[in-house]
């Protein structure tokens, strides 16, 4: 009975070595599991503040290009109001440009007729 005592013992002694090998392995590779988790991590966290950065940067071009796309829109409508007000320049212009015409025919007609009427008076007087 001692003897089965003593190889219970021993059995014992030599399961808690062996699970205790066991618990050391398992916990050196969780350990190595957690250091790569921790490069990783890392790594995410790293390319997460350049992605953040580079949202930054194009933000920053996105506003400077909104501001400029606002500037010349703003000088395309002054343009524009520019273009109008030479057009109703030019309109008014050609109008009297017309009538300036019409009364330059109407003045060399009745220059054409005097002209006409005073040679046949003349004609008529002379005869």
């Amino acid at each position: 009975m001692e003897r089965i005592v003593i190889w219970l013992i021993s059995m014992e002694i030599v399961l808690s070595l062996l699970f205790g090998f066991l618990g050391v392995y398992e916990g050196y590779q969780q350990s190595k599991i957690l250091d790569h988790m921790d490069a990783s991590t890392a790594n995410t966290a790293s390319a997460m503040k350049a992605a953040s950065a580079s949202l930054n940067t194009l933000a920053e071009d996105q506003a400077t290009s909104l501001e400029r796309l606002k500037q010349m829109n703003e000088s395309l409508q002054s343009s524009l109001r520019q273009t109008g007000t030479m057009t109703t320049a030019t309109q008014q212009q050609l109008s009297l440009d017309k009538a300036s015409v019409g009364l330059l025919l109407e003045l060399f007609f009745c220059e054409v007729v005097e002209f006409f009427c005073s040679h046949r008076m003349f004609n008529i007087i002379s005869r």
